[in-house]
């Protein structure tokens, strides 16, 4: 296929159908008979298309103006939802996510957050609940869904937003997983990336790896969580550790690298 185009095949490779375009993202809806793409039209304007996967024919269309031109685009799912949710990031121009939906009358968008620039959220197991970083005030949310509701806000230190991130070191990241007890596990960027558990909206757990991590990989169960520290490739054979989370519980194994 061209470069940007779009096709699906079969597991002994060969090619089922395919689509011209400057696809840019793309996402299976949950049982898979579904395709959810974004093409590229130009800088200031996207196509939102939804394919039968079986055959390619193509369900609902939808044009959608990128506000920002030439935004870095992202499909994400949305917890017992048919919906999904698109991001436009463009750095310190803004931040946009819509929920794309299959109504009665066609696809359908809403813009989710228009009072501010919110990240795609993470998604509280049951759909019902989301969470969220707003980039400019670099404060934390959480909303009611579908109704998106504000639930809870705060920054990292709860309460004072002005001048709390005096420290780069502190500034939060854009890792999130909203956990199946309610509770939030996100990442703290810059150097010394670290872990922040937020229970309840009103505690945290700070330092849940040691500073000398450089980023995180975050696996999800329904009772477990592991995290492991990013090992730097220069160091050929390092000891680390990753730590299991459960409930107030936090487990750390010795890793050789």
């Amino acid at each position: 296929m061209e470069d940007a185009a779009m096709g699906a095949g079969d597991f002994t490779g060969r090619l089922l159908w395919s689509k011209a375009g400057a696809y840019v993202c793309v996402l299976f809806s949950r049982d898979g008979g579904l395709i959810w793409s974004v093409d590229r039209l130009d800088e200031e304007n996207l196509r939102i298309s939804v394919f039968h996967s079986g055959d390619g024919t193509m369900a609902h269309s939808l044009d959608l103006e990128d506000p920002f031109g030439d935004s870095a685009l992202r499909l994400m799912d949305i917890p017992g939802s048919d919906a999904v949710t698109l991001e436009l990031a463009a750095g310190q121009d803004g931040i946009s996510v819509y929920e794309l939906s299959i109504q009665q009358d066609g696809l359908c968008s809403r813009e989710m957050f228009p009072q501010g620039c919110y990240l795609s959220p993470a998604w509280h197991p049951d759909g019902s609940q989301l969470f969220t970083l707003e980039n400019d005030a670099q404060v934390y949310a959480c909303f009611s869904y579908p109704a998106l509701e504000l639930l809870e806000e705060q920054g990292l230190n709860d309460g004072d937003y002005d001048d709390e991130y005096e420290e780069e070191d502190h500034y939060p990241g854009y890792g999130m997983l909203y956990l199946q007890n309610g509770q939030v596990i996100t990442q703290i960027r810059m150097s010394g990336s670290f872990c922040l558990i937020l229970k309840r909206w009103n505690e945290s757990v700070n330092g849940l790896l040691p500073d000398m991590s450089l980023c995180l990989r975050v696996w999800f169960s329904l009772r477990w969580v592991m995290i492991l520290p990013c090992i730097p490739s220069f160091n050929r054979a390092r000891e680390s550790a990753a730590c299991l989370y459960s409930g107030p519980a936090l487990y750390t194994i010795s890793l050789i690298c």
